[in-house]
């Protein structure tokens, strides 16, 4: 039986034992790295369980944001999770599969997703699960493309990758004329390589685009400077 205790941030709390996608550090970095002071209109792809539209939340002014995801029990769990939020007005949960050009999605000036990115035959406890974290689902390529088309001119697309996936990423993006802005590439644990690496895209071709390091933890086990000022807004007990 999934655990059915809730998640406690510090500025809020949610279920999230019915998403396909269960709480996790690449979405919680993401969310607390990406630059969203000037996002209006926001849309986070898989939404699973709304952890990142909630942290979008907290973190911009923005008065309209979007989750939408293709599971329904997911969907059914972000919106629970939205309407227990202080920023419930500002927050929407949508069934739907974000491939269909038809759906009733307008355009959007910041566009979030952590996308799906196992590429082998999934063999995961559950087919929900499983589909969820595979490219089967929702390719790379497709992803931008739907993102291409609901991004406003002067939009911002961000994601959260394996590190060893991002050149092929960002070379599909660049087809779609999406183009790598700024990057962070994190590394678990001092000394080792990056593993995963969070990416803004836009459609202004940058020949120089920022890109940094972010340890998690050191080589004892704590926690970096770093990752402690990142997330004390969002992790209790952090300082």
């Amino acid at each position: 039986m999934p655990d059915q205790r809730p998640f406690h941030f510090r500025h809020f709390s949610m279920m999230h034992c019915n998403s396909t996608m269960k709480i996790g550090t690449d979405s919680v970095l993401l969310g607390a790295w990406v630059n969203v002071e000037n996002a209006t209109k926001i849309l986070d792809i898989g939404t699973g369980s709304g952890i990142l539209s909630l942290m979008l939340a907290q973190r911009s002014n923005a008065m309209n944001i979007v989750g939408v995801d293709i599971d329904v029990l997911s969907v059914n769990e972000a919106k629970l999770n939205f309407e227990t939020s202080q920023w419930r007005k500002r927050l929407k949960a949508i069934h739907l599969d974000i491939r269909d050009e038809n759906s009733v999605l307008h355009t959007y000036d910041f566009i979030i997703s952590n996308p799906p990115y196992f590429t082998s035959p999934f063999t995961t406890r559950t087919e929900r699960r499983g589909l969820a974290r595979h490219t089967d689902t929702l390719s790379y390529s497709e992803l931008i493309h739907c993102a291409a088309l609901r991004l406003d001119i002067n939009g911002i697309f961000a994601v959260v990758l394996p590190f060893d996936q991002s050149n092929n990423f960002i070379e599909k993006a660049s087809q779609q004329k999406l183009f790598l802005k700024r990057a962070l590439q994190i590394i678990p644990i001092e000394g080792k390589p990056p593993n995963r690496i969070n990416m803004e895209f836009s459609a202004t071709n940058t020949s120089n685009p920022v890109v940094e390091s972010f340890i998690i933890r050191t080589n004892n086990g704590n926690y970096t400077a770093q990752y402690c000022n990142m997330l004390g807004e969002f992790y209790l007990g952090l300082t």
